[in-house]
């Protein structure tokens, strides 16, 4: 993809983001303030990295760990103003810089320790936002505070983790594409008859407007 190829031949470790405004996250907040994210510890599949309990779920399109299967996560279809409102921030942040993405992962809370996201593909974009201080974002011993402030790495190859000194209540996003949903859809390429393009193609990611029409459950 063009926008891994630009972060590489620059040797960059991340990328900043226009800055996103915090009125832009006041629909977003108002939502939160009314649901209850679930409660995530290092148990829980995935979340091993997470040393300290905080809360976490999937929106949009989700990859099922343990059941194997693709489907609307289960926070989008219980909570589709909190889906359309994370999607239109995905717009807003992401559309301009040319990203497009699988999933959606929201945080509250979160402090991880050294990890890479082995089952993402591709470039991720995190932003933070809310009433906080500390918990920066470090990518390989570099400061990338994403308050209001949208980053873009590569989260796959690059060792990252959070300063372990929040005050107050964080709220994250991180869009990025899940290794086994993109596989799916180049498998869906096939099935139709058609030329399957290379996994690095931008094809195989889907803009925030398409997560409004998910395509059916499907058992990877």
């Amino acid at each position: 993809m063009k926008q891994n190829l630009s972060l590489i031949q620059m040797n960059q470790k991340f990328e900043k983001l226009p800055p996103v405004a915090p009125t832009e996250f006041a629909p977003l907040l108002a939502i939160l303030a009314k649901i209850k994210i679930p409660t995530k510890t290092s148990n829980a599949v995935g979340r091993s990295a997470f040393v300290h309990a905080h809360r976490a779920c999937a929106i949009g399109t989700a990859y099922h760990f343990t059941k194997k299967t693709i489907n609307l996560s289960r926070m989008s279809r219980k909570h589709p103003d909190l889906h359309a409102e994370i999607m239109r921030l995905g717009e807003l942040i992401c559309a301009p810089a040319g990203h497009t993405f699988t999933s959606v992962y929201l945080n509250n809370n979160c402090i991880s320790s050294p990890h890479r996201d082995k089952n993402n593909h591709g470039l991720i974009i995190i932003v933070s936002f809310g009433d906080y201080t500390g918990c920066r974002l470090v990518i390989e011993d570099e400061i990338a505070d994403a308050h209001n402030q949208p980053i873009r790495f590569d989260g796959t190859n690059r060792l990252h983790w959070n300063e372990p000194d929040l005050v107050g209540n964080k709220y994250g996003l991180v869009f990025y594409s899940h290794k086994a949903i993109i596989k799916h859809r180049a498998q869906e390429v096939g099935c139709r008859g058609g030329v399957a393009p290379s996994q690095d193609s931008p094809s195989h990611t889907i803009s925030p407007a398409e997560h409004l029409t998910p395509s059916p459950s499907y058992h990877h």
